[in-house]
């Protein structure tokens, strides 16, 4: 069974989005934290049909290990509020990024971001989310979510 997740965990997860991403804290005030397997955190509707489990009700937002990780479904739903730690990517990067690749980028396209999880964007369209380390990104939009881009 799921449970609401801790005070300690909700509030962990809402100043790392807040912290990281800029996203106030009041715009996840209407639902409810989950507790699931691993560490998962699923945001979801405060009262929720015994039928449903907050698994099949609601949205994996992060997962709490030694740090959180955001989830991509969650960094392209509020993509477009995201003010910081984000990396616009040039055509040829957003490309690679869809098709599952890791990336290098250049200074420019890192901006004032720091090291860690980032949204990746192209334009105005939230991708999803990479781990920042110096010029490298690493890929970790889910295997799922990849394709074959042959034209953006």
């Amino acid at each position: 069974m799921i449970e609401p997740c801790s005070a300690n965990d909700k509030s962990l997860t809402l100043e790392y989005l807040e912290r990281r991403y800029g996203l106030v804290q009041e715009l996840l005030a209407d639902f409810e934290f989950y507790a699931s397997a691993n560490g998962r955190v699923i945001l979801g509707p405060k009262q929720i049909d015994p039928c449903l489990s907050p698994d099949t009700a609601g949205l994996l937002i992060a997962r709490i290990g030694t740090t959180v990780k955001p989830s991509t479904n969650l960094l392209q739903i509020v993509g477009s509020l995201i003010t910081r730690n984000f990396v616009a990517l040039e055509r040829e990067n957003a490309v690679r990024y869809i098709k599952g690749l890791d990336l290098e980028v250049t200074a420019t396209e890192i901006g004032d971001t720091t090291e860690g999880y980032v949204l990746l964007k192209y334009l105005a369209f939230p991708l999803g989310c990479g781990l920042l380390q110096g010029s490298h990104i690493k890929n970790m939009l889910p295997k799922a979510k990849r394709v074959d881009v042959r034209f953006l």
